[in-house]
Formats: structure tokens, sequence, C-alpha cells
């Protein structure tokens, strides 16, 4: 019991970590490390990727007519009607259900690599599959119990904090 209470600690501390790095919710980051490993990619290869796509957005704001055109061509929308940056996360997600829904392939392998950089290479299996088949893969992940709540994130974290502090 004590082994299990570990791990599960363990887990949820570097989802809480690896979210954060990331840059997006710990349930987002659940849901797309179950994605992308059923399209044989790595989700800790997604936090370069982000930086990437935020530095694309931070062009957006600072008016880069380049970057702003990539994202329109995807109908993505980089910033709020007040001019405030919308989450990493949500131009994530809208980003890369956009480029999954493109019919042009070498089109798409552009786009995602200069949003993604080396990541949106990575990520041409799940790309190629279409946006529905992400959201049956969210589902999923849900479905099976591998999404745990953010309750349950916070105190695998706090044991996990404690358990190190009780092991120094």
């Amino acid at each position: 019991m004590v082994g299990m209470a570990n791990d599960a600690s363990a887990a949820a501390d570097d989802i809480d970590k690896m979210s954060q790095k990331i840059g997006i919710s710990s349930e987002g980051y659940q849901e797309w490390s179950y994605i992308m490993g059923q399209n044989g990619m790595d989700i800790d290869k997604l936090q370069t990727g982000m930086k990437t796509l935020v530095n694309q957005m931070d062009k957006v704001k600072g008016g880069n007519e380049e970057a702003a055109e990539t994202f329109a061509q995807l109908g993505v929308e980089v910033l709020n009607a007040d001019g405030t940056m919308r989450s990493q996360e949500e131009v994530m997600n809208d980003t890369i259900r956009a480029l999954a829904e493109m019919g042009d392939s070498a089109e798409r392998a552009k786009l995602s690599t200069e949003l993604f950089g080396k990541a949106g290479t990575e990520m041409a299996p799940l790309l190629n599959q279409g946006g529905q088949a992400i959201d049956d893969l969210k589902k999923r992940a849900h479905d099976l119990g591998l999404v745990m709540s953010q309750e349950a994130i916070d105190a695998g974290v706090k044991y996990n904090d404690l358990k190190d502090d009780l092991q120094k």
C-alpha cells in the first residue's frame, strides 16, 4: 500500500511540475500525454514545441505580420478581443486541432514546424488522424481513468513533498 501511495504521489508530482513547465493545465497535460503516447510521441517533447508556439504568439502580440498570418491561415486567434493574449493551452489546442483538420499535408507540415518547431514534425502521426481522433482519444483517457483530478494531483504533491521532508 505504501509503495502504491509513493508511486501515485510521484506521478501526481510529475504531472504537476511538467504541466507547469509546458504551460498547460494538469488535466490538459494528462490528456495530451495519452494522446501523444498513442501516436508515438513523448509529451516531454512538447515542452520545446510550446516554447516555439509561445514565441510565435509573442510575435503576434508585438505586431509581427508573418506570425499573425501563420495563425490566420489556421483560423486561430492569439489575442482576445481586448488585446490580451489567450492562454497557451487554448492556443495550443486550437492550433493542433486546426492543423489536424488541414487537407494539404505539405502545408500542414510547414505550418506545424513553424509553430511547434521539431515537435511539429513529431506530431505528424497525430495530425494525420484528424480532429475527431483527438477528441476520441481525450475522451478515452478519461474513460480509462487516466486523468487524475486537480484535487488528487494537489494531494499527491503534498504527500510527495512531505515524504521528501521526512527523508531529509
